[in-house]
């Protein structure tokens, strides 16, 4: 699991503090459910090195680390980071595959570049496309105006991808949603900040207009 936000790593460390402390887990009483018990270990791994200006060396370094968690028989979680180290992780990934990848997020991410830039934010998606240990591609909250070309929608279709809007998914409901994903398989899901509501999130960076999911 992966989720885009620039501070996030920070402001989860300052968060995370109240839970340090030794508790033997996380009771939920509205489900009876007891998270983090003692079976459980969460290590924190520190930042990925990142090389100002070096857009190329950032996503070998992620995906090294990557890589290095998965070799521990460990779980990553990736919190903090642009939403173009979703296709370094993705392919750190590899020998978790094959997998589904589950984006929620307000843009699709399927550019083939940008300016020249085939790696940025705009681009991840499709370069998870592109990876065979990655199966179909799960796109939910995309929204907005002007967030994708309709060339960059088309080919999201044409390679299967399945799209919905927020507007989409509740017409149809949560239940049919969870219908689509494939049962008892792996998964890889990311978060952008803009994919939940601004009254929920509001500082993303490139917000997109319209309905959230909530």
């Amino acid at each position: 699991m992966e989720i885009r936000s620039k501070n996030g790593p920070r402001g989860i460390r300052e968060g995370s503090t109240l839970y340090s402390f030794g508790l033997d887990g996380a009771y939920d009483i509205e489900n009876d459910i007891m998270y983090l018990g003692r079976e459980w270990k969460v290590v924190d791994c520190g930042d990925v090195d990142m090389v100002h200006g070096d857009i190329m060396q950032c996503h070998e370094n992620t995906e090294e680390a990557i890589r290095k968690i998965i070799s521990k028989g460990a779980m990553p979680v990736v919190l903090g980071g642009d939403h173009s180290i979703t296709a370094a992780v993705g392919k750190g990934l590899e020998d978790l595959g094959p997998f589904h990848v589950i984006q929620i997020d307000a843009h699709l991410d399927w550019a083939d570049h940008r300016s020249g830039m085939r790696y940025g934010h705009g681009n991840c998606i499709r370069r998870l496309s592109e990876l065979d240990h990655v199966q179909k591609i799960f796109q939910f909250g995309i929204r907005g105006i002007s967030s994708s070309k309709k060339e960059d929608v088309d080919a999201a279709r044409e390679y299967g991808s399945v799209i919905l809007s927020p507007r989409q998914m509740r017409k149809v409901g949560l239940k049919e949603v969870l219908e689509l994903i494939p049962a008892g398989e792996k998964y890889y899901v990311t978060i952008d900040i803009d994919g939940i509501d601004p009254s929920n999130a509001p500082g993303t960076g490139t917000p997109s207009p319209g309905g959230c999911l909530r």
